[in-house]
């Protein structure tokens, strides 16, 4: 029930915003509200929690600067080995060009480093895996007169893992990424925030 409270309370307010950009705005914070629902494609009797915290400044015009924070922490059983969980947290500082010097909001093109750790438990052992990537995010983001942030894109990117880690070759990252092998695809980046 509360996360049908909280769509209602986004989609009103996104439904009351006036849709004008600010100029004025110079820092963003938002998140991916999608990322918190992740856990109903599941059965009741699983735990997974996702969510991410991303934090953009604007330096100029047309070059902002950006750190994101995940985290996933999921005790799904799985059929190959019994009582596994699993726990991510990546961190992606950002350096975001806006060809057009729209600030805050607008077209953007990304670059990111990505820095993180996953560990896996289960019966026999406990792996923890370092993590480094980096990729390119492209999309656009809307700043509305409120201060209200939408903003909308997609990205490629690769990771490593320091041991390799092969038992799994398709999962979902911390962030909303699905990993294939060591490439990162975000297909569709959707986040909420706001704006000062």
């Amino acid at each position: 029930m509360k996360k049908i409270i909280f769509i209602c309370i986004v989609l009103l307010t996104l439904t009351h915003s006036v849709f004008s950009q600010s100029e004025n705005k110079s820092v963003t914070i938002q998140s991916s509200p999608f990322l918190f629902f992740s856990d109903i494609f599941y059965d009741s009797d699983t735990t997974v929690f996702t969510m991410d915290m991303e934090c953009q400044v604007k330096i100029t015009g047309y070059v902002n600067v950006g750190l994101v924070t995940s985290i996933l922490v999921d005790n799904r059983t799985y059929s190959d080995s019994p009582d596994k969980n699993k726990i991510q947290m990546n961190f992606q500082p950002m350096f975001i060009h806006r060809p057009f010097g729209t600030g805050i909001g607008g077209f953007y093109l990304g670059f990111y480093p990505n820095i993180g750790f996953q560990s896996i438990t289960n019966n026999d052992d406990n792996p923890t895996f370092f993590e480094i990537g980096f990729g390119f995010n492209l999309g656009y983001k809307w700043v509305f007169g409120s201060g209200f942030t939408m903003q909308l894109g997609s990205g490629i990117g690769r990771t490593f893992s320091f041991p390799e880690n092969n038992a799994q070759t398709v999962f979902m990252n911390s962030d909303g990424r699905i990993t294939f092998g060591n490439t990162d695809i975000h297909f569709v980046d959707f986040k909420l925030g706001y704006s000062f």
